[in-house]
């Protein structure tokens, strides 16, 4: 069967697919999306800011997404995607509920001293969703909903493994946590300078070892 040659007859590479320009164009306005939303909020986010600094033609956003809540919706699922992408090795089967407790935990908050724009994009979406956009609430329910459901499951865990008290509530405490989580990154959002990550990192996993069986 005859096969398809994708390298260019100019310098001998192989040439993208049209499956792949079409998922680097989503890459790119979804990436330039999360940089507006972080350094110039939502309203600046309009279709023309956003392919100008994605560097892609107009129309692309209309194309790939068709409008500006479902594009939003886009950019959570691909930061709940990373962070997925994140954790997974850190919460396998192998490893004892309240470890992968401690695990996504300290990864969540590293990661946050590190590249805060996820987390800062993903706060401004849930403002805005119960404001000015609430075309977009239902995506951030869901994307809320889906850590605590995970928190949940890994207390759970911890239950069956024995490592995590009988006593404890996984879905009250799953809120706990991810209350703790997400306020503690605004609050280092809020004042990067006075916020002690490090700090705070402790604090939280103190909170997990008292739930330790």
């Amino acid at each position: 069967m005859a096969t398809t040659d994708t390298r260019s007859k100019d310098n001998g590479k192989r040439s993208m697919t049209q499956e792949e320009r079409s998922s680097n164009a989503r890459s790119a306005l979804i990436d330039a999306t999360l940089s507006i939303l972080v350094n110039e909020g939502f309203r600046n986010a309009t279709f023309t800011r956003i392919q100008q600094e994605a560097g892609v033609s107009r129309g692309l956003i209309g194309y790939h997404f068709g409008t500006k809540s479902a594009l939003m919706e886009s950019v959570i699922h691909a930061v709940q995607d990373r962070y997925h992408a994140d954790t997974e090795e850190l919460i396998g089967d192998d490893v004892a509920g309240i470890d992968a407790l401690r695990n996504v935990l300290s990864s969540y908050l590293g990661r946050l001293a590190v590249n805060p724009i996820p987390a800062q994009a993903m706060l401004v979406l849930a403002t805005e969703s119960i404001s000015e956009a609430p075309e977009i609430r239902r995506a951030v329910q869901e994307s809320f909903a889906v850590m605590r459901s995970e928190f949940g499951e890994l207390l759970a865990r911890g239950q069956r493994d024995g490592t995590i008290r009988d006593s404890v509530d996984p879905a009250g405490y799953a809120v706990v946590l991810e209350g703790v989580l997400r306020g503690s990154a605004l609050q280092f959002l809020v004042d990067q300078k006075d916020v002690d990550l490090d700090a705070a990192r402790i604090a939280i996993l103190g909170l997990v070892d008292g739930i330790a069986a």
